[in-house]
């Protein structure tokens, strides 16, 4: 019986609708597909993006078409040096180099400068070496690069010199940078300002050493992420366009803490974990909508802090509370509140609930998640009189963690009773 082979219609398809396709692909799969052709070939040798971080070796070679993926050998290491010499011979530009292994640091000097040869515009690096490194030359001399993330897993990476630096950052716009060393430089520690990164949209900083005082002062920064900066004391924000701020696990827990914060265009704060802040600054945060509150420490001083974000929409609260009362603007923006009720010894996590829903009349959802031991011997004062009437456009409200106290149930019955407009 004779078989119809079907028709090839992917083959006729021009070369960056293939190339989207592949993009799709692990690694692994697009490699293989340089065996079915002349073209195929081709077009593997000319794909844009190479995302190298699914590791698995293969045992064809480079030279062949098919590359020996990345891993923990040097071997294959060289396979993925050998497919970018090959794609020089072929005149192809390299939109995105991803990269994770464990090698040398010579060799990931030879992988960085093939890349750049592509002329490269965005380099994923993320790397175990077996001693400290100084910052790869090639990045610093490739002057159009728009995207770098550069990670180390374990030995630092030693920063180049403030001069540097703004010699060769002018165009970056995503800039990531884990386990890098900002000891030996202590110049660079103000380098997070338009002299040095007048294009910088992203900045992420994880795991860097020796910064005490961070200064971001930036006008394109849309997103700031800031994780395990433990050696943190001071930081100050004052990038007009800043849209998104993350901070996690960072600040001294020895010295006295400061930070400063004037965005006005600032629409989101995650603040997750963090030593104690002894001092805010807050200017200018009135397009503020969702502030996500998450800490361990029970002495968190929040005063300054929930003064500072009433322009805020959404508020999320989670950690145990033993907090001063403002007295501040009102919420009169906000429209969603989630926080923990955490029982014991006081009544701070009652008072601040009270504080809230009293300065917030316009608020819809009410979120509450009820932890801890009840103890009969104190009972909690809700002052529930005096939030009745900011309970009129309430029409969500949910409780978690409810055991059934004396007192949970009288709020429970309060907020039925006064929310007029409630629906769940």
């Amino acid at each position: 019986m004779n078989q119809q082979v079907g028709e090839d219609r992917i083959s006729g398809l021009p070369n960056d609708i293939i190339h989207q396709i592949l993009s799709l692909l692990p690694i692994k799969g697009v490699a293989r597909t340089s065996v079915l052709s002349k073209r195929w070939k081709s077009l593997w040798l000319t794909l844009p993006d190479l995302d190298f971080t699914r590791v698995e070796s293969l045992t064809r070679d480079a030279e062949d078409g098919g590359p020996i993926l990345a891993s923990n050998t040097e071997a294959d290491v060289l396979g993925i040096e050998r497919l970018l010499l090959k794609r020089k011979k072929e005149n192809s530009v390299l939109r995105l180099f991803k990269f994770r292994a464990a090698l040398s640091f010579a060799s990931l000097q030879r992988l960085i400068e093939c890349a750049v040869a592509l002329d490269v515009q965005k380099l994923d690096i993320d790397i175990k070496t077996s001693d400290y490194f100084t910052f790869p030359a090639a990045i610093l001399l490739h002057k159009r690069l728009l995207s770098l993330r550069l990670k180390s897993q374990i030995y630092e990476i030693n920063l180049p010199s403030a001069e540097a630096i703004q010699q060769s950052f002018q165009s970056l716009t995503v800039l990531s940078l884990t386990r890098v060393d900002f000891h030996d430089e202590s110049s660079s520690l103000n380098i997070f300002t338009d002299h040095f990164f007048p294009s910088l949209k992203t900045l992420e900083l994880e795991l860097c050493y020796g910064i005490t005082n961070l200064k971001v002062q930036l006008s394109n920064l849309r997103n700031l992420t800031v994780l395990y900066l433990d050696s943190l004391v001071k930081m100050g924000l004052n990038s007009k366009n800043l849209e998104k701020l993350s901070v996690k696990g960072s600040f001294s827990s020895t010295e006295y803490t400061q930070v400063l914060l004037s965005s006005p265009a600032l629409k989101e704060i995650f603040w997750f974990y963090n030593c104690i802040v002894e001092n805010w600054i807050i200017e200018n945060l009135t397009n503020l909508q969702k502030v996500f509150l998450y800490y361990q420490d029970s002495e968190f001083k929040l005063k300054d802090f929930i003064a500072g974000i009433s322009h805020c929409n959404w508020l999320i609260i989670f950690g145990p509370l033993n907090m001063m009362i403002p007295k501040c603007k009102p919420f009169n923006r906000l429209t969603t509140l989630a926080m923990q009720i955490h029982y014991g010894p006081t009544n701070a996590s009652a008072e601040a609930l009270t504080f809230l829903l009293r300065s917030s009349p316009t608020i819809q959802k009410l979120m509450i998640e009820l932890c801890g031991t009840w103890s009969s011997e104190e009972s909690w004062n809700w002052n529930l009189a005096s939030v009745e009437s900011c309970l009129n456009h309430l029409n969500i409200l949910g409780v978690r963690g409810f055991t059934g106290a004396a007192d949970d149930i009288d709020f429970v019955r309060f907020v039925l009773k006064n929310a007029i407009v409630l629906k769940t």
